[in-house]
């Protein structure tokens, strides 16, 4: 089946992390084993030197957009870039906070902020090796459950053995394949079951008998990381398996290259009225929400979208609405502007419910949030025409909106 890309993103480059210069390899964590200049080999807990492209599935990376979730020391990070891609590392920073398994039967804040001291040191590593490599990479600090829309889209996304370090792994898959144009490539730990790839068999590891293990939450088996991308719309799916050194003994491992067969789908609803979500969207000129639907009130009422929850590319918005209409009131004008800039025109009629408008992509100037405004000009009083006693000024009255990608 042919692989169909979801529409383009823009990039914020604000987004990105200053280079830090770490000149003082003793303030540095190696995850992984890594030659440096000057320095040679700097010995890690894994070791995939030999291994690296099985690690990497085997996939050509030359001229790909890669996103790195888990970037660690960056090994691989850097191993990509010698193969040919542009690659943006993401990971934690000190200032977040790693998934550590919350056994009542210890000090669970403790190992979290000696973790954080762990994640400044690990943070250190990369930079130290970005400087000797000369490293053309880029940095996203952050949360793998909250990655900004405005990071842009990506050939390729790779998850290097950390989702069995994640309480919630499929989240972290949904959040991450979402800017993955052609491919993902996801290397976990396997524990005995190569011959078994039909078993979906997830297992909780944490034991409270021995409170252990802090940091690691399942066994993922092939299937299952199959199945989890799978929904995801990535199908088509080749596994292979390889040993790697941790610690100096071997063991095996298993990579999964998905191919993605299925569009990028994407929609946000936004439902008005008492039982509806729109409260957390609303600013100005909306009145007390009524049953099923929120009346707009003067001659102007706004929402406010976080960019985060958009795709940033054009962007169809189709509405539930009605507008306040009465013998002295025929029809209503409804201009919509976003971020300030007039993108439409609805003209509100007794026969008008369904209306749509197109937003383009050029208009989502603002890299945080866009402002949508109903500007109503013939709003008017129920009350001042006689229809009742209701003296609000009434534009129109929402009952929901559809945001989707426009074809």
């Amino acid at each position: 089946m042919p692989t169909e890309e979801k529409p383009e993103l823009k990039e914020d480059v604000s987004i990105y992390e200053t280079p830090r210069v770490v000149d003082d390899i003793n303030t540095c964590y190696f995850y992984h084993t890594i030659d440096l200049p000057e320095y040679g080999t700097i010995e890690g807990s894994w070791d995939l030197r030999k291994g690296v492209d099985e690690y990497l599935g085997n996939v050509n990376f030359k001229g790909k957009r890669v996103l790195e979730i888990g970037t660690a020391n960056g090994f691989l990070c850097f191993e990509m870039e010698k193969r040919g891609a542009e690659v943006v590392a993401f990971d934690l920073s000190e200032d977040f906070e790693w998934d550590i398994v919350p056994f009542a039967q210890y000090n669970y804040r403790s190992i979290a902020l000696e973790r954080r001291k762990i994640l400044k040191k690990l943070n250190n590593a990369f930079w130290f090796c970005h400087r000797l490599l000369k490293s053309n990479a880029r940095v996203i600090y952050g949360d793998v459950y909250n990655i900004k829309n405005t990071i842009g889209l990506f050939d390729i996304v790779t998850f290097g053995s950390m989702l069995l370090h994640l309480r919630d792994p499929f989240r972290a898959l949904e959040r991450g394949l979402r800017f993955a144009k052609e491919k993902t490539v996801i290397s976990e730990l396997l524990r005995g079951r190569k011959s078994n790839f039909s078993g979906s068999d997830i297992k909780f590891l944490p034991d409270y008998r021995t409170i252990e293990p802090k940091d690691t939450w399942w066994d993922l088996p092939p299937a299952i990381i199959t199945r989890m991308i799978g929904v995801l719309g990535f199908e088509d799916v080749k596994i292979n398996y390889h040993a790697q050194k941790y610690e100096k003994k071997t063991n095996d491992l298993y990579t999964v290259v998905g191919n993605r067969t299925r569009k990028f789908q994407w929609e946000l609803l936004i439902h008005f009225g008492l039982t509806g979500n729109a409260g957390k969207y609303q600013l100005n000129g909306w009145a007390a929400p009524e049953d099923g639907l929120t009346w707009s009130t003067g001659k102007s009422a706004s929402l406010r979208i976080p960019v985060a929850e958009l795709p940033q590319s054009r962007i169809t918005l189709k509405a539930d609405v009605m507008a306040f209409l009465c013998s002295a009131v025929p029809e209503q004008t409804v201009h919509i502007l976003i971020n300030g800039q007039k993108a439409g025109t609805w003209i509100m009629r007794p026969e008008t419910r369904k209306m749509s408008l197109i937003i383009r992509e050029s208009l989502l100037t603002d890299p945080d949030t866009m402002i949508i405004t109903f500007m109503t000009p013939d709003a008017a009083s129920p009350s001042e025409f006689g229809v009742n006693d209701d003296t609000r000024i009434l534009g129109i009255a929402m009952h929901s909106i559809t945001f989707t990608l426009s074809n």
